[in-house]
């Protein structure tokens, strides 16, 4: 029985709920930002469309720019993986749910960690690839 790649990425340590909320609390609260990019860089986000809003909302922020819903609804409408996630209603949605008072650091911490633990499990895919291939060699 053959496992897809989706049944192994589902697999892979990930909280897309949590980048969701990490976005939200952005879109509410501007200064979330500075907070947050302490913690994690876009390729920390396991989906996506998340990864891209944040890389947006980062380019905003230096660029003194504020991070708002029509800014970054404008700034991602041609992206691809923003539009099969919903678009500008999805971007939209974010803040839905979030408090000011959210565990901010606590939620950007596991999503480091998770994406920590998910480049340490595709390095060690790609060694056993490696290390499976007719003549593979130990250097």
């Amino acid at each position: 029985m053959k496992t897809s790649k989706t049944e192994i990425a589902a697999r892979f340590p990930q909280h897309p709920d949590t980048e969701r909320d990490i976005l939200g609390a952005v879109l509410v609260d501007n200064e979330v930002l500075e907070v947050v990019k302490q913690h994690l860089s876009p390729s920390d986000f396991f989906v996506p469309a998340h990864w891209r809003i944040f890389s947006v909302m980062q380019d905003l922020a230096a660029g003194g720019k504020p991070v708002e819903l029509n800014l970054l609804c404008d700034a991602l409408a041609d992206d691809l993986e923003v539009r099969a996630a919903g678009g500008p209603a999805f971007i939209a949605s974010l803040g839905d749910g979030v408090h000011r008072n959210a565990p901010i650091t606590h939620w950007a911490r596991m999503i480091h960690d998770a994406a920590i633990l998910r480049r340490a499990a595709y390095a060690g895919e790609a060694l056993t690839k490696a290390a499976l291939q007719p003549h593979a060699k130990v250097e």
